[in-house]
Formats: structure tokens, C-alpha cells, sequence
């Protein structure tokens, strides 16, 4: 059953199902979360930026074919600050001036599992962990997993990808895809780094040959002077 999200760059939220098989399966959904934040304009004392807070699929998989709806938890100084969204985008926005801790809870359309629980940090102001972008709208997210282990052949079908769902994001960031790119890019550092390390340790045993024929040289030639003399 879905306990909890760690939150931390690539955390795991583990989701569950019965047992499946005498093998472990495990399925794996890659969600990002997150806010932005754009400074108003024309700031006043109660309001100096509008945000939008969000849940969205980490790949092109549109994060509707197993979530059914999330709820906001806001803070409590905002009228109606629980709101439950229940169709994609899952996301709300609003205006204020400070940051404050948001809850997220995430709904499947398998009603046996229980919903997961995720605590973001919404963010204003520039941080270690933001990036602005060319527009000037800081960029707060965070790249998790959902993993169910053992899923039943119905959650099986509920989580098989929905390649034509009819609300598929275009505009995903495909943290996949940018992993892969990572690891290629990885793999032919270490493939470049062993090739220089066999390259120099050829070299250095063609320098310690040749210095030990001179060694042997110059003992030949010592040993032709001690007996000249």
C-alpha cells in the first residue's frame, strides 16, 4: 500500500498490491512535484507573487492513468484551504507572499490502495534547491518514484501505460530520458578513462624497458672500463 514519499531528489513512494505470482514484480511510476512562483508586478502588503502548485508525471505517461485525483492542503489562512482537484492538470493556483509547508495527498483509481502523502516546501524566493528560468519564474520541484510491489492482475491493467490517453502532457520534462542520457554519457567517460589508463600503462612499460636496457648498457660499459684499467 502507497506509506510515503521521502522526497529527497529521487526518493520512493512504495505502493502495493497482493501477491502476484510466486515472483516479485514491481512497477514503477516516476511523478514530479513541485511549485513555481513569479513576483507580482505590483506587489502590496499581502500579496507579492502568484504560484502554482502541481503534481505531474515524470515522463510522457500521462500521470492520470493511475492517479484520480490529489488534494491541497494550504494554509489555514487561505479561505477553503483543503482543495481536491480531479482531473488533470492536477494543480492550483493562487496568490500570497509567504512560503509554508503544502500536504499532497494522491488518490489512485484502485480504491484498495490507500492514498500517498507528500509534504512540499512552497517556495518564493531563490534557494539552493530552485532554478529561475529565462522568464524570471523560480522553479521549486522535486523527481520522485511510486513503486507497487506485487501488484494484482487488476492493478497490473490499471497501471499498464495509456499511450492515448486523451489529456497526455506534451510538454513533460522526461526525466527518464534524461537519465538514460546521463548514464551514456557516464559510461563513455569510464570508457575513455580506461582507455588512458591503458594507453599509460603500455607507455610506462615501454619507458621502464627501455630504462632497464640502459642500465644494462651502462653496467656493459662500466664493467669494459674496469677491465681497460
Amino acid at each position: 500500500m502507497p506509506t510515503g514519499s521521502k522526497g529527497k531528489g529521487k526518493g520512493k513512494s512504495k505502493g502495493g498490491g497482493a501477491a502476484h505470482g510466486s515472483s516479485a514484480v514491481e512497477v514503477v511510476k516516476g511523478i514530479v512535484y513541485g511549485n513555481t512562483a513569479t513576483h507580482l508586478k505590483t506587489p502590496d502588503a499581502t500579496n507579492t507573487h502568484t504560484w502554482t502548485l502541481f503534481v505531474k508525471s515524470a515522463t510522457k505517461e500521462p500521470i492520470e492513468g493511475f492517479i484520480k485525483k490529489v488534494s491541497f492542503t494550504l494554509h489555514s489562512s487561505f479561505a477553503n484551504h483543503i482543495r481536491v482537484v480531479d482531473q488533470p492538470p492536477f494543480e492550483i493556483t493562487e496568490v500570497g507572499w509567504g512560503e509554508f509547508e503544502v500536504q499532497l495527498k494522491l488518490y489512485f483509481h484502485l480504491h484498495s490502495l490507500k492514498c500517498l502523502t507528500i509534504k512540499h516546501l512552497l517556495k518564493l524566493f531563490p534557494a539552493e534547491n530552485t532554478v529561475m528560468t529565462p522568464k524570471n519564474v523560480l522553479v521549486s520541484e522535486v523527481y520522485d518514484e511510486i513503486i507497487f510491489s506485487n501488484p494484482t492482475e487488476s492493478l497490473l491493467t490499471q497501471l499498464a501505460p495509456k499511450t492515448a490517453w486523451p489529456f497526455a502532457r506534451t510538454d513533460a520534462h522526461d526525466y527518464q530520458e534524461e537519465e538514460d542520457k546521463q548514464m551514456q554519457l557516464v559510461q563513455q567517460a569510464q570508457k575513455k578513462v580506461r582507455h588512458s589508463m591503458r594507453a599509460a600503462e603500455e607507455r610506462h612499460q615501454e619507458l621502464q624497458t627501455a630504462c632497464e636496457a640502459l642500465e644494462e648498457e651502462i653496467a656493459s660499459l662500466e664493467q669494459g672500463d674496469g677491465m681497460m684499467a
